[in-house]
């Protein structure tokens, strides 16, 4: 792919399509490789503004990529802690893509979600996330849930933040990240017993953050007075 992506935009330079595809190499395949892919996306941006606006009138095709470029830029930008420069990209796109949809309605609200979260704009987080929730797209809305009980966690109302997970994911589909942030919450609400089962629930199928939930469980035990069990789980 590097051999002829980079032969590719030898000859052409500008090419938006190309562009695209190299973030997407950087970003997806090659795992989170985001300052290269953020500054492929950034050129498709460029390149597409560039062209002049009878151009761009025609080329719908071409505007499927500057879309996708501006969703994929704003989470690289996200990734790399860029919160202004994601948020600007985000809030483009979905102004870019309100009638074609090129991406998923429900991916860009999330996205603008978790952005808002970041830069502490809470209302405006839960406004996104709302919206998502609604939005087309694939059905499974679950880390939806998940980011509007974190909305709810950063403003204290830790019942709420529970009850996004506990009445809209059952209890066999919550993915072990959601388990796991249920057990915060309980923490965080002194109730200690339903953290201990949820941290539980989380490492029955955790391969990946396996090692979050014990850090988190072994806490737990150390505040509880359980430094053998602690040292155990860290």
């Amino acid at each position: 792919f590097r051999r002829w992506i980079e032969e590719t935009l030898r000859r052409m330079p500008r090419s938006i399509r190309d562009l695209y595809r190299l973030g997407v190499f950087e970003a997806q395949i090659e795992s989170c490789h985001d300052k290269a892919a953020l500054r492929a996306f950034l050129s498709a941006i460029e390149a597409w503004h560039d062209l002049p606006e009878a151009q761009r009138s025609m080329r719908g095709d071409l505007r499927k990529y500057l879309v996708r470029s501006l969703y994929a830029g704003a989470r690289s930008a996200l990734r790399l802690g860029d919160l202004q420069l994601a948020r600007r990209l985000c809030f483009q796109c979905i102004r870019e893509d309100e009638q074609t949809n090129h991406e998923e309605p429900v991916h860009k609200f999330s996205l603008a979600g978790r952005i808002c979260l970041g830069t502490g704009e809470l209302d405006a987080a839960e406004r996104a996330l709302r919206l998502a929730l609604d939005a087309e797209g694939p059905p499974q809305r679950d880390w939806v849930f998940g980011l509007l009980a974190e909305v709810c966690q950063r403003r204290g109302d830790l019942a709420g933040a529970a009850r996004w997970i506990e009445a809209h994911v059952q209890e066999h589909r919550r993915s072990p990240a959601l388990w796991r942030q249920l057990g915060v919450i309980r923490v965080q609400a002194r109730d200690m017993a339903g953290a201990r089962a949820a941290f539980a629930s989380a490492l029955v199928r955790d391969r990946c953050g396996r090692h979050h939930t014990l850090v988190h469980l072994g806490n737990l035990k150390r505040e509880q007075g359980d430094l053998e069990g602690a040292a155990r789980a860290r």
